[in-house]
């Protein structure tokens, strides 16, 4: 995908340094890339996923609900150690861990 930008960048500097910049970062966060998932509980049920990051990264979780009801969030690591925890009454919850202390809050 970033050599068909370069292409279309025709050879503006600029551009084409913004490129290089983002081939060098490499791959971060979830392995795989970014994904979406839905899914859909009655009240008081868990939806457990596993979803593998790198470690040493930049990381973003995030969830939101319809508003009927609250929702948690819990992070470990892959030795069940807690990197996220979030119980407040909310259905709206963040959660970014990178080169800076873990910042939970609600957006």
């Amino acid at each position: 995908m970033l050599a068909a930008t370069k292409e279309f960048a025709s050879g503006d500097p600029s551009v084409v340094g913004f490129i290089e910049d983002a081939e060098a970062e490499g791959s971060c966060g979830r392995i795989g890339d970014a994904s979406r998932t839905l899914s859909r509980l009655p009240g008081g049920k868990v939806d457990i996923l596993k979803v593998p990051f790198y470690g040493d990264r930049h990381a973003e979780i995030g969830i939101a609900g319809d508003g009927d009801s609250d929702l948690d969030l819990l992070v470990t690591d892959e030795n069940g150690n807690t990197v996220c925890l979030d119980r407040s009454y909310s259905d709206v919850i963040y959660c970014e861990h990178g080169s800076n202390p873990l910042a939970v809050g609600q957006q």
